[in-house]
């Protein structure tokens, strides 16, 4: 038996009946209650607690030895796991939201995970408003304190990395500073209002690395982190003659490769989504880049977000990983509009 985690924060959710009703498999069968619940009080937040690895296997679970979570002097043994989706108020009623894992112990108290640094001690309310895996389609059936969980239903949505400089209207501003209705220059309509920011926190690992823009490789002034299926904004004249448009957007994934760009292993990725009335083109870290773009599946990630989201087309055509691959393999040089050329090497 191992002490794993003393630090950090747990949040407590409330008192629920038994989610996980079939113990043959790893899914919570019952969760349908925990949708809804609103957490308002700040008191609820957990700041000493002992988490102990039963069998000693690296990660909190609920298979081989249970394993166990003690709060306020009681020690429970932890039930089932799932992924819960947050959508957390402010105090200055700004929004964001965040996929997090939760756990219910055997009593029937549930918590929510990895809140530290994330809510800062103050807000104004927390709700639950999905559950987006429970163990059944990923085999969640664990946690490792700091994020690290494995989402197998939820493709990654095109987003930015935290730390990326996004041009205002009062010049480059790192992307978690940004608040609604921030005014941000735009390729195609001058300065617009930023009508939402989303937040997730993504395991970085295989397939859900973020790629790497070194500076340059884009036009960029600086290295750009970004998911893998973000799109940015290219400009040639082969795009034109191969699918009629002289800019395109093209997903980071299918331009690894390409001037060094590359992706980059890491246990998490803190992303950030920026939403405005319509899909706009905006400079990130000096490069033109896409905005995001509600609908399937990325607003799946977000589900506030879809009863108001008008559709939307985007500002750009966008390519597919193939069609980039091909238009990449054509072109004698790789430039973002209003950048200028840039040299392709390493395809």
């Amino acid at each position: 038996m191992a002490i794993i985690s003393n630090t950090g924060q747990l949040l407590y959710a409330g008192n629920f009946a038994e989610f996980d009703t079939d113990e043959s498999n790893n899914a919570a069968e019952n969760y349908d209650g925990l949708i809804g619940t609103v957490i308002s009080d700040p008191s609820a937040v957990i700041d000493s607690f002992v988490l102990e690895d039963v069998d000693n296997n690296g990660s909190i679970s609920e298979t081989g030895s249970i394993d166990t979570v003690t709060v306020g002097g009681v020690t429970s043994a932890i039930d089932t796991f799932m992924v819960v989706s947050l959508l957390v108020t402010n105090l200055d009623g700004t929004t964001f939201t965040t996929l997090v894992v939760a756990f219910q112990l055997d009593n029937g108290d549930v918590y929510i995970t990895d809140l530290v640094d994330r809510i800062e001690g103050t807000y104004r309310s927390i709700e639950i408003i999905d559950v987006g895996d429970t163990g059944g389609g990923s085999g969640i059936s664990g946690w490792q304190p700091g994020g690290s969980y494995y989402i197998s239903n939820l493709e990654l949505t095109p987003c930015f990395a935290k730390g990326t400089q996004i041009e205002t209207q009062s010049g480059p501003i790192p992307i978690e500073a940004l608040r609604k209705g921030c005014l941000i220059p735009t390729l195609d309509h001058g300065l617009q209002a930023l009508r939402w920011v989303g937040f997730t926190r993504r395991i970085a690992l295989a397939d859900g690395a973020p790629v790497l823009f070194p500076r340059g490789s884009v036009g960029n002034t600086r290295d750009l982190l970004v998911s893998p299926q973000h799109r940015m904004l290219l400009a040639s004249p082969m795009a034109e003659l191969m699918f009629g448009a002289n800019e395109v957007l093209c997903p980071a994934k299918a331009m690894v490769g390409v001037n060094q760009i590359r992706r980059k292993l890491m246990p998490t990725v803190d992303y950030y989504h920026l939403l405005f009335d319509q899909h706009e083109i905006i400079w990130a870290n000096g490069t033109p880049s896409e905005s995001f773009l509600p609908g399937s599946p990325a607003a799946l990630a977000f589900p506030e977000l879809i009863p108001n989201a008008a559709p939307m087309v985007t500002a750009r055509l966008s390519l597919t990983a193939r069609e980039t691959s091909v238009l990449l393999r054509e072109m004698d040089t790789l430039a973002t509009p209003y950048r200028g050329p840039l040299s392709l090497v390493d395809l």
